[in-house]
């Protein structure tokens, strides 16, 4: 009946967009909406049907239970109460995905597997946000990952309704300080630094990677954080590898926003590694679609989905704020901002209320519905929210993000030199200082609001080049590598634009834009985006009239989407207009409000007030 073909939800071989509630997600002995010794299977039955009542086909669950060797090596599963819920799911007309891995697998035992940071000190596993706990170059722990996510796929591939499968949450290195100084992964390292040619056999033998940023030079440092980076892609790709073992189900994980932050330095979370292994790109977010965080989330989203497009493939938000206490207007703006990034899935976290026990991490603190079963102020809102993206599938499930040919090049390498250049011992999130994550946000907030979709691209997807860039902005040129100059002037070779943000003499205060191939001189004058967008030949689908409106766009073959954000912070109505560069005959806005036919006139849309935010069909 359900069945996920090319990234997108299919019932009955009909594109579906998918809507999802996490249940039972987590694998913490603490998380739990109904506690052990309380009426477990009559309160599922009880939220499965109220979700598939309220107009949900997908829901998200942990493969709690037991998981072990038994004395022969084979790999004894013991699931019965998420059996149940797959069943049970399945009674309510809903499709399933399953998390396969808790915070470590380590089927064998093995000893001395934690990660060790930069002062010696062994991973603290009682930090219940960070999801992977062991370390991720041991033989022996990828091969017990091989085999556990073997044979849970093969278990779980035996109901219809499943789906696919999640392979580990939310992963990333520990935070409050600097991973992995295991012995394993050092030696993963220099075979790595010998791989790629940093360094000969003999040079590699017993070279030690920093463990402060001064303490080598800053290459260094950055090699050593993109090292790390792609162990950690290699390491969700290894247990991803076990789950094909046991199903041909698609797998996916659940990435955090950290490419957007400065902490990535440290957590080396890459959607571009994910979009070259997995089958969808899935994300978390819990930035909100309001004031200047609207582009925040933005900025994530665009990079999320133009990973997955990178790649022929598609992209869902696997994990978006359902705090019981969330505003009602914020969940909204939420949800219309996430459409826009043009997914094909969202799952909500989560559906009820973790018990507040005494270990619980986040008492009753994410659902629709409290833990004690009772209905928060958002539930009859979500509803409404569910009930009208159910009614726009048919519009969402083929549109497309449009082509505007403007993109940004992603570097992690930039990033992690640019960290190496400003801080000192700095870990925490609010006081790092980087530039060029700065520039970065600054160069896509600025052709956004110009009116523009933006893709992402890092260096391997732009020199395949399957997102049809034609411009690319550089937030700073002279952090690239060496390879990724060569990869950004083979662009420029095929007829590519590139412009990159730069400071014009010691006494300026702000950035401009200047082309590639422009000498640096005083009298050679910075472009601001305004005048980019009058000289460029590439020019936006269409542009609102009004900054405390979000635009985003979507296109399928019949329809242009305009996908409209309310994102003042003090407002509850704004008006606004669509001002087009394309031919629109006729347009209709639909919201959980209402719907309505608009006056089209001189390629302008002329929509009015709107509250949260609206979705104007046009032809």
């Amino acid at each position: 009946m359900y069945k996920i073909k090319d990234g997108i939800l299919h019932k009955n071989d009909k594109k579906i967009f998918a809507l999802g509630e996490s249940y039972y997600p987590s694998f913490h002995h603490a998380k739990y909406p109904v506690p052990p010794e309380g009426d477990r299977i009559g309160e599922m039955k009880k939220d499965l049907k109220m979700m598939s009542e309220m107009g949900f086909n997908h829901v998200r669950f942990a493969a709690i239970g037991l998981t072990k060797l038994d004395e022969n090596g084979k790999l004894i599963i013991d699931t019965p109460f998420v059996d149940a819920m797959i069943e049970e799911a399945d009674k309510n007309n809903m499709s399933v995905s399953i998390r396969l891995q808790g915070f470590a697998v380590n089927l064998r035992d093995f000893k001395d597997v934690l990660m060790i940071d930069n002062n010696g000190t062994v991973q603290d596993t009682t930090v219940w946000l960070d999801f992977i706990q062991t370390t991720m170059c041991h033989e022996g722990i990828l091969e017990d990952n091989v085999t556990h996510a073997k044979g849970l796929a093969a278990h779980y591939d035996k109901f219809e309704n499943m789906v696919g499968f999640q392979i580990y949450n939310e992963p990333h290195y520990p935070g409050s300080t600097i991973f992995d100084y295991n012995p394993t992964t050092i030696n993963a390292y220099r075979k790595w630094l010998v791989k790629y040619g940093i360094m000969t056999e003999k040079e590699a033998e017993n070279y030690e990677p920093p463990r402060k940023r001064k303490e080598q030079s800053a290459r260094m440092w950055a090699l050593w954080r993109l090292f790390a980076r792609d162990c950690l892609t290699d390491f969700l790709d290894n247990a991803s590898k076990g789950s094909k073992m046991g199903s041909d189900l698609p797998t996916f994980t659940c990435l955090t926003s950290c490419p957007v932050s400065g902490d990535n330095v440290f957590r080396g979370v890459d959607f571009f590694g994910d979009a070259r292994t997995m089958d969808l790109v899935g994300y978390t977010c819990y930035i909100h679609g309001i004031g200047i965080d609207y582009y925040s989330m933005g900025f994530l989203t665009d990079m999320a989905t133009s990973a997955a497009n990178s790649e022929d493939k598609e992209c869902w938000c696997v994990e978006l704020d359902s705090r019981t206490y969330i505003p009602l207007h914020i969940f909204n703006r939420n949800t219309y901002a996430t459409i826009g990034a043009g997914v094909k899935g969202i799952v909500y976290y989560q559906w009820r209320g973790d018990y507040p026990s005494e270990a619980t991490p986040i008492p009753n603190g994410c659902g629709l519905v409290n833990y004690d079963g009772s209905k928060t102020k958002n539930f009859e809102n979500a509803g409404r929210m569910i009930a009208f993206i159910n009614k726009m599938s048919d519009f969402l499930v083929d549109a497309k993000r449009p082509n505007d040919g403007i993109g940004i090049f992603h570097s992690d390498y930039a990033n992690f030199l640019c960290d190496a250049l400003e801080n000192d011992d700095e870990t925490r999130r609010d006081i790092l200082r980087n530039s060029y994550l700065t520039k970065y946000f600054n160069v896509y907030r600025e052709l956004r609001q110009a009116g523009y979709t933006v893709t992402v691209a890092d260096a391997v997807a732009l020199k395949n080049n399957k997102l049809g860039i034609k411009t690319l902005f550089l937030p700073q040129r002279h952090l690239l590598s060496d390879e990724e100059t060569k990869i950004v002037e083979e662009f420029i070779a095929k007829g590519g634009n590139v412009y990159y943000l730069t400071t014009l003499g010691s006494n300026h205060s702000g950035d401009g834009y200047r082309h590639y191939n422009k000498e640096e001189c005083v009298y050679n004058p910075l472009y601001r985006m305004d005048d980019l967008a009058y000289i460029m030949d590439e020019k936006p689908v269409a542009k609102v009239d009004n900054s405390l409106v979000g635009l985003q766009i979507l296109e399928n073959k019949d329809n242009k989407l305009f996908i409209l954000t309310n994102i003042a912070v003090e407002k509850d109505t704004v008006e606004v207009n669509i001002n087009c560069n394309c031919d629109v005959k006729k347009a209709t806005l639909y919201s959980t409000l209402e719907t309505r036919k608009l006056e089209v006139k001189d390629g302008k849309i002329i929509v009015g007030e709107i509250k949260d935010g609206a979705i104007i069909v046009a032809e």
